[in-house]
């Protein structure tokens, strides 16, 4: 039997969800909202997406154009663990790929706060992402601003805590790709508010 929209057959497997016979299945052909039926919504897991790298691609240019630069053997090492957030998007389970993208991309903003803080002699005795914010916020070092409290927070339980809990809580894992989308976009706008102080 032929799918309803793509004419793909059983033989010719399809790739991509779709509807077929009133149930959803995969299909090669992108399908439109329009040709949806009226109050359905397909039900699949979301793709290991392509925006995951346009983001780390956005995240490293950052990274490349701030003072981190000036320390090139990290900041090569910086960027490896942004691109292992999208090299790892094939790993089997899927909670595995997602803790995985949750520990490179982490580690890259951690290495990040400690040599931005480091260059600008604000670091102290500082050595954890909670910590380095907190330096950020409260620092009375010329030639760089202080992060806004408000802002700290924000990240501080967005990045930092949503780590922790999958770093050190057994059995804890992002549930969905959303999750890993929502934490880089939080990593993306923490790492401009920082290099532009």
């Amino acid at each position: 039997m032929k799918s309803r929209w793509c004419g793909r057959t059983q033989t010719n497997p399809c790739v991509r969800p779709h509807l077929r016979g009133g149930r959803w299945h995969k299909c090669n052909r992108q399908t439109s909202s329009k040709n949806l039926p009226a109050n359905s919504q397909p039900r699949w897991e979301a793709f290991p997406v392509s925006t995951n790298k346009k983001r780390i691609k956005a995240i490293q240019a950052l990274v490349a154009g701030s003072v981190v630069a000036s320390a090139p053997i990290l900041c090569s090492a910086i960027q490896n663990e942004l691109s292992e957030v999208y090299r790892v998007d094939r790993v089997k389970p899927l909670q595995r790929r997602r803790l995985l993208q949750v520990l490179h991309s982490t580690r890259a903003l951690d290495s990040f706060l400690g040599q931005f803080t480091d260059h600008h002699g604000c670091r102290g005795n500082s050595g954890s992402l909670g910590q380095y914010l907190q330096q950020l916020t409260n620092h009375r070092v010329r030639g760089i601003r202080q992060l806004n409290q408000a802002k700290r927070t924000h990240f501080q339980r967005n990045i930092v805590d949503k780590r922790n809990k999958y770093m050190h809580e057994a059995g804890a894992f992002p549930t969905n790709d959303g999750e890993i989308i929502r934490l880089l976009a939080e990593m993306q706008n923490c790492l401009v508010e920082i290099v532009n102080l």
